[in-house]
This record gives C-alpha cells, sequence and structure tokens, in this order.
C-alpha cells in the first residue's frame, strides 16, 4: 500500500515508532493539535488517508490512539470512537454507566433524572 508517495509492505506497522510517525503525519495534514481534535475523527478518514493497515491491526482508531499516543489519557467512551459491537458488552455498558455516575456525583437513583 501507499504512505505518502511510497509503496510500503504491511510490516511498516509492526513497528509502533512507524505507527506514530504515520499518526504524527495525519494530525500535521489534518490540522489536529489535541485529544479533542482526535476525539471528532472518524475511522473511515484515517483509513483514506493511509492507514487502514493500522487501523485493521488495531481493530478501532480507539485502539490505535491508546497504543500510540500512550501518554495521553483518552476517554472510552468519547464519541466515535468504539468498534463494531462496542456497546452490546454489558460491561462495557455498566462501566460508561459507573463513569457518568462519578462524573456527575450520582449518588441516589433519583439523582439520573437531574
Amino acid at each position: 500500500f501507499w504512505y505518502g508517495s511510497v509503496r510500503i509492505d504491511k510490516k511498516f506497522w509492526d513497528s509502533v515508532e512507524n505507527q506514530r510517525e504515520f499518526m504524527d503525519a495525519y494530525a500535521k495534514k489534518n490540522n489536529i493539535t489535541s485529544k479533542e481534535d482526535w476525539e471528532q475523527v472518524k475511522y473511515d478518514e484515517v483509513s483514506r488517508q493511509g492507514g487502514r493497515y493500522l487501523l485493521t491491526r488495531h481493530g478501532s482508531l480507539a485502539n490505535a490512539l491508546r497504543e500510540v499516543y500512550t501518554d495521553v489519557k483518552w476517554d472510552d467512551f468519547a464519541p466515535q470512537r468504539h468498534s463494531r459491537g462496542f456497546w452490546s458488552d454489558l460491561e462495557k455498558q455498566r462501566a460508561y454507566l459507573d463513569t457518568l455516575r462519578d462524573k456527575y456525583e450520582i449518588l441516589h437513583p433519583k439523582d439520573w433524572t437531574r
């Protein structure tokens, strides 16, 4: 496949440094300067711009970002971040509700309605 104007092998993605180089270049090209900017990026956008094998390797954009940018604390429940079937897992649903409970200091069932 092509990365920029250079044809490279799938093994290119074996290196986290190469993955980081690609993501940094993608960010620069698309004016992504913050975690919040990344949270608006869609899987298909990265795929179309040369990241298809990187995304396939990780299963989702969220997983790729977590692996490449280990120094960033990613919000597991940000919009546009999940692979197909993510929300069918009851443990993930529960973890999300627990996150909301803690964030909004929900102590009693009636607090969910405020």
